[in-house]
């Protein structure tokens, strides 16, 4: 790990598959297909979520911190720039959509507000669960696993983990069981089987970072040139015929092992500033790449997306990147830094003996 206590390789890794998230979106608006396997992305982002927030917080649930500590905490993390997207996408559709052939300004107030709350319910006749931020359907699942690990941190010792672990995996094979995949989770119809989704790969991740802080094993270490090329690998690799067996293989068992053999990080001086700001980007890149997408195939910037080629995915691509890095430097760490220095001091609980 870095100095400052950051796994470096993971948060390139992290960086990459927001990066790709994206490409697979504006690749299918602009009609060069679906990236089949870019989705799975979603899936080691809550493995990396469970290794890291563990790392970060399992101990400390324990010793020093409540769960709603912990619960702020997350909240001040992931919802300014939930509210930014989905505001984003409100006022995009009223600007360039409401109106006769479009969606009433009153739909869309209510599901700018349900969106900011979170809630998959909204007036907007559309089947997403989140309309104005489809990709928040995942933070919805992500928020949820965090709610019930603060509340059973405590109780979570490695036998009970190992329990909660093997229900998960059961709930994962229900979900390919009842749904038969994992792409349409986005869904209303579907928003709730995403916990079924996000319980096994965010428990896995919890484990392995107790197996991490341990020191107890010999744990294996790769390059982060390797592990960022495996990850784009899986995630850019095409159609093979057997896709269902593929997800399920890379949830359970390829993305554990990628992130255990990446946390010990061999990066030098360079490739170190490289891969801490793409985890930095990771999120604002996830989170407001739809929202701009939107927006740019609305044309209220300029008509930039009626030319559907090469050129136009990378400008595309590139465009959302640098408004992700400006919002992050100008608005979501200040802002999270301000809001932060007004938390109340933590409440130290004692512990019994």
């Amino acid at each position: 790990m870095a100095s400052d206590d950051r796994f470096v390789t993971l948060d390139g890794m992290r960086g990459l598959a927001a990066v790709i998230v994206a490409l697979a979106h504006i690749a299918e608006l602009l009609g060069f297909g679906i990236l089949p396997h870019a989705h799975l992305a979603v899936d080691f982002f809550f493995v990396l979520s469970g290794f890291v927030i563990g790392h970060a917080y399992d101990q400390r649930l324990v010793t020093s911190m409540n769960p709603l500590e912990f619960l702020e905490r997350r909240l001040i993390r992931l919802h300014p720039l939930i509210v930014l997207a989905t505001a984003i996408s409100a006022v995009t559709l009223i600007v360039g959509g409401s109106g006769a052939s479009g969606p009433g300004m009153t739909a869309i107030l209510g599901a700018f507000l349900a969106g900011c709350l979170l809630i998959p319910i909204h007036p907007l006749s559309s089947p997403w669960a989140f309309p104005l931020n489809g990709p928040a359907w995942s933070l919805f699942a992500e928020y949820w696993v965090n709610i019930l690990f603060a509340f059973t941190a405590p109780w979570l010792t490695q036998r009970r983990l190992r329990g909660v672990i093997a229900l998960s995996f059961g709930m994962l094979l229900a979900l390919f069981g009842i749904a038969g995949n994992v792409w349409n989770l986005w869904l209303s119809s579907s928003i709730t089987l995403s916990l079924f989704r996000v319980m096994y790969p965010f428990f896995v991740g919890l484990f392995l970072s107790r197996v991490f802080r341990s020191s107890r094993h010999d744990l294996p270490a790769v390059s982060p040139l390797v592990s960022v090329s495996i990850l784009a690998a899986i995630l850019l690799s095409p159609g093979i015929g057997f896709e269902v067996l593929f997800d399920f293989a890379m949830i359970a068992i390829a993305f554990p092992l990628l992130v255990i053999a990446s946390a010990r990080d061999r990066a030098n001086p360079m490739e170190r500033d490289f891969l801490l700001l793409g985890g930095r980007l990771s999120y604002p890149i996830y989170t407001l790449h739809f929202p701009l997408i939107l927006l740019l195939s609305q044309g209220i910037i300029g008509p930039v997306l009626p030319w559907r080629n090469v050129g136009t995915l990378v400008v595309s691509l590139l465009l959302v990147i640098a408004v992700s890095y400006l919002v992050l430097r100008y608005v979501d760490e200040p802002l999270r830094a301000w809001l932060g220095a007004r938390r109340p001091p933590p409440q130290i609980r004692s512990v019994a003996t």
